[in-house]
């Protein structure tokens, strides 16, 4: 894996706005997947997957708006022709 496609867990934690150990938590969890020996690293579309998950679910419980931006809802308008 390329280092610039992963973070590291200090990064996750920087881009989630959570500590270190809660990015620990997630992973011993299995809530994100950690690839690498002795410094793990964090894919980054694995996080992003995550994060989507994670707001999908937030709206889903009511607890925030809806997770698409209004602008992928809107259909494209079709012209008579």
């Amino acid at each position: 894996m390329e280092e610039f496609e992963a973070l590291t867990f200090a990064d996750a934690a920087d881009q989630l706005g959570i500590s270190v150990d809660e990015v620990r938590s997630l992973v011993v969890s299995g809530a994100l997947q950690a690839h690498g020996g002795t410094r793990p690293r964090i894919a980054y579309d694995e996080l992003v997957h995550f994060v989507r998950d994670q707001r999908e679910r937030a709206f889903v419980l009511g607890i925030t708006g809806h997770p698409v931006p209004a602008l992928l809802l809107m259909r494209p308008e079709r012209h008579a022709e």
